[in-house]
């Protein structure tokens, strides 16, 4: 992805990784570490999705208790 903004690539990459994770926040899709990379201009990153009973119930806990939490 290109950043056509006027900031900072640490603004660009930390802009870019809150819009992603709160995307795939209730999906089984997560942004793998280190997050994303800022070169010449462009933002890049790689995404890991999940398959496994164990994964998608660890992910169901979060998305839970994020859920509980906001509404108490």
């Amino acid at each position: 992805m290109q950043d056509p903004a006027d900031r900072t690539p640490d603004k660009s990459v930390k802009a870019l990784k809150r819009l992603v994770e709160k995307a795939l926040f209730t999906t089984n899709w997560r942004l793998m570490s280190p997050g994303f990379e800022y070169r010449l201009g462009f933002l890049s990153g790689q995404l890991k999705g999940f398959s496994l009973d164990e994964d998608l119930l660890k992910i169901a806990r979060e998305i839970w208790e994020k859920k509980k939490n906001s509404e108490g």
